[in-house]
């Protein structure tokens, strides 16, 4: 049943754009040919008033008409879904055979693997090859069961459509199917130019309609009277549309983000600099860490979100004021005269802690038994990640907020003021080519990496300088 329901959201989407098409036919026939060309030119001479509506008109048509087909070429051609995994694949190939097919030899004979338990998942490394990313709170990337692949940052699934969507805004029959990453920007730009449009025809219509009613001799077209209910109604939906949107632009949220906003709790794996450097900015939260950590590439056996090291609990108020006190003070109370350092590592990484196995900066619960690590080559070392997971610090931070408005609205709109209006380029926010993240981070990760020591107090770089905020 849900399968016949897509099916049947999909060919509505495909419907609507032609009546929407059919539309805005009629209008201009009405505009053109009855009101321009009959009533002002051929029925009262009347070309001052005929050739500034057709100019304006036409100006405002020509970029409305481009954003339209620029949406929908994207949504039908380019939608912004997020590549089946492997297993949904099979599945979905699987439901074209009947159930005798299935129940044959060797029909069905292979099930694919739980890719989501599997250490080699196919597209987890393009999570972890960024330094931030939106986990669950086993630090794995979220899991999309029906799509059966790792949900990229800011993903949702869209049951209109049965698929993930990026950057997901909403299922829009009206251009063709979802909106998301690569097509919001051109809904927004034709959302305005609608709005515009039907502006232009409600005053229009508006005078003539008056001046046929109210004027001897004269009588209601009633061709006017359509144009100007039809162009009521749509300008107060593309309007109401256009508003909500820059409202989402300002404060670079989504329309599923929006819900339940104020109270969202994002939990984010960041990764964490070498224990070395850790040390250096807090030795005791270097030593005893406020939050779990998991490593990758994963191996064989990494440690559930359970079993993942957690700070252990104060049982003094010395301890407290330890973890409170300043950087001097932190140093002195967890590298004292009194307990002297040793290791049995060349490297004396041990000394920091105790659950690192000598050679590897991280967990041996998380990415194994140390064996294992011991047979690891330096390369290998060099290219594993370790992450902190970590909840945003408030309800209703907004890990991708910029520092102002003007910033969220470029990120998603472009740049120029001219790419703003004209649908031309893509969003900046569909490039994800930024080894920090998918997506621009805002202050909220800065002060997130302050809040637990993975970088000095003040010294978090300022984002007005980076690229992508142009």
């Amino acid at each position: 049943m849900a399968d016949r329901n897509q099916v049947v959201n999909l060919w509505t989407a495909r419907f609507i754009p032609l009546v929407l098409a059919g539309v805005v036919g009629y209008a201009t026939y009405v505009l053109v040919a009855l009101l321009c060309v009959n009533y002002l030119l051929v029925q009262h001479h009347d070309k001052s008033a005929a050739i500034p509506i057709l100019v304006i008109y036409f100006l405002l048509f020509i970029p409305m008409a481009a954003s339209f087909f620029r949406v929908l070429y994207f949504t039908i051609f380019y939608p912004p879904y997020v590549p089946l995994g492997p297993a949904a694949i099979r599945d979905r190939e699987m439901k074209g055979k009947t159930q005798s097919e299935e129940d044959g030899i060797g029909a069905g004979a292979y099930r694919p693997g739980n890719y989501r338990n599997d250490v080699d998942s196919p597209g987890l490394e393009l999570f972890y090859s960024k330094d931030v990313f939106v986990c669950e709170q086993n630090g794995k990337p979220i899991w999309c069961s029906n799509c059966g692949n790792w949900k990229p940052d800011r993903a949702h699934h869209d049951s209109s459509s049965g698929r993930c969507i990026a950057r997901m805004d909403h299922f829009c029959p009206w251009v063709g199917g979802p909106v998301g990453e690569n097509n919001f920007k051109f809904f927004v730009q034709f959302t305005f130019w609608t709005a515009l449009y039907c502006l232009h025809l409600i005053i229009v219509m508006a005078i003539y309609v008056h001046r046929q009613l109210t004027v001897r001799d004269e009588n209601l077209n009633h061709h006017f009277a359509a144009i100007l209910g039809l162009a009521g109604f749509f300008f107060m939906f593309t309007a109401s549309m256009t508003g909500t949107s820059a409202q989402l632009l300002i404060t670079n949220r989504t329309s599923v983000e929006r819900l339940g906003a104020k109270t969202k709790i994002t939990t984010l794996a960041i990764k964490r600099p070498p224990l070395e450097e850790l040390a250096t900015i807090h030795p005791y939260i270097a030593h005893n860490p406020s939050y779990d950590v998991i490593t990758y590439p994963l191996e064989p056996g990494h440690a559930p979100a359970s079993q993942l090291r957690q700070v252990p609990p104060f049982t003094s108020s010395a301890e407290l004021d330890e973890y409170n006190n300043p950087l001097d003070q932190a140093r002195e109370s967890s590298v004292g005269p009194e307990e002297p350092v040793t290791s049995n590592s060349p490297t004396g990484e041990g000394a920091l802690t105790p659950s690192v196995t000598p050679g590897n900066n991280h967990p041996s619960g998380v990415v194994g038994n140390g064996t294992s690590q011991e047979r690891m080559s330096a390369r290998d070392l060099n290219a594993t990640k370790t992450f902190a997971i970590l909840n945003t610090l408030e309800p209703g931070d907004n890990p991708w907020a910029l520092e102002s408005g003007l910033a969220n609205w470029k990120s998603v709109m472009g740049t120029d003021v001219f790419d703003w209006f004209l649908p031309i380029h893509q969003s900046p926010c569909s490039y994800h080519e930024d080894p920090e993240s998918h997506f621009a981070l805002g202050p909220v990760v800065d002060r997130l990496r302050e809040q637990h020591s993975l970088v000095a107090a003040g010294t978090a770089p300022s984002r007005r300088s980076r690229k992508w905020l142009f």
